[in-house]
């Protein structure tokens, strides 16, 4: 059995709810916004020839990708500290840890 509403056929199951496309985006839109939200937390960022870097989810989604439009922007700041993988001959190496020396780039 169909349901026919405007000029659009919608193929209707027996027992199942109906769902017009208006519902159906509003879901995938909601569905996208909470995976979004959930996957913004804090990240290790591995910087190439370098040391290991905290991203906090209060600077947005990580930087992955490169070119005009990088999936995400966040990279390690100027004058952020190394969490991991910092050693004295890296260039980040100050004489006590490894700070940024600028900030980062996708």
């Amino acid at each position: 059995m169909e349901e026919r509403s405007g000029a659009f056929l919608y193929p209707q199951r027996a027992g199942s709810p109906s769902v017009r496309p208006s519902t159906f985006g509003a879901l995938v839109f909601v569905a996208v916004a909470v995976t979004a939200a959930s996957a913004l937390e804090d990240l290790p960022v591995s910087l190439c020839r370098d040391a290991t870097y905290n991203s906090p989810a209060s600077r947005g989604a990580m930087c992955s990708g490169a070119g005009a439009s990088p999936a995400g922007t966040a990279c390690p700041l100027k004058g952020d500290v190394a969490i991991a993988d910092c050693y004295d001959y890296l260039p980040s190496w100050d004489g006590t840890q490894c700070t940024a020396p600028e900030d980062a780039e996708c």
